[in-house]
């Protein structure tokens, strides 16, 4: 899940994707605390999209 400000203008995956890439290195990517698991999924995404954006970790993790 992705989730951005409702003033971001993407309103979907493919336009993240698509502004991401127009402006490499300023969008801020907020991220659990460095090596969880969803830490590790959402810098494999980044790679795999080939998205160049600033992350910006957390202490702890979300927990139900």
């Amino acid at each position: 899940m992705i989730v951005v400000n409702p003033s971001f203008p993407a309103k979907t995956l493919k336009e993240f994707i698509a502004a991401a890439r127009a402006k490499p290195g300023t969008l801020n990517f907020a991220m659990p605390a460095s090596a969880t698991q969803t830490h590790l999924a959402a810098e494999n995404f980044l790679h795999a999209a080939n998205l160049n954006v600033i992350s910006i970790p957390y202490k702890g993790e979300a927990r139900r």
